[in-house]
């Protein structure tokens, strides 16, 4: 047991460090479409395949989530399309 408690104390620095990073994925498209345009307040965008995994609805840490949410803060006017996941994305995202 004691071990176990050891284990649960240790900070994990590298496994914190790999999750920014991964977080960060979701970001570079709009970073990018940013840099390519200058800006994208008014500009369409359209997002495709919002699910987590192909053919099915589930949005749970969705890349496209963040993707959208980014988006619209940047005053891009979003269109969004996934046959299954859509429905989802509207009750979390609006």
């Amino acid at each position: 047991m004691c071990k176990f408690r050891e284990i649960l104390k240790h900070p994990f620095e590298l496994l914190k460090a790999v999750i920014q990073v991964n977080n960060r994925q979701h970001s570079l498209p709009v970073i990018k479409a940013k840099g390519l345009s200058g800006t994208l307040r008014g500009k369409k965008v359209a997002v495709l395949d919002l699910a987590f995994k192909p053919e099915t609805d589930d949005i749970r840490e969705a890349a496209s989530l963040t993707i959208i949410r980014d988006l619209l803060e940047e005053g891009a006017i979003v269109r969004a399309y996934d046959p299954i996941a859509v429905r989802n994305t509207r009750r979390v995202i609006g």
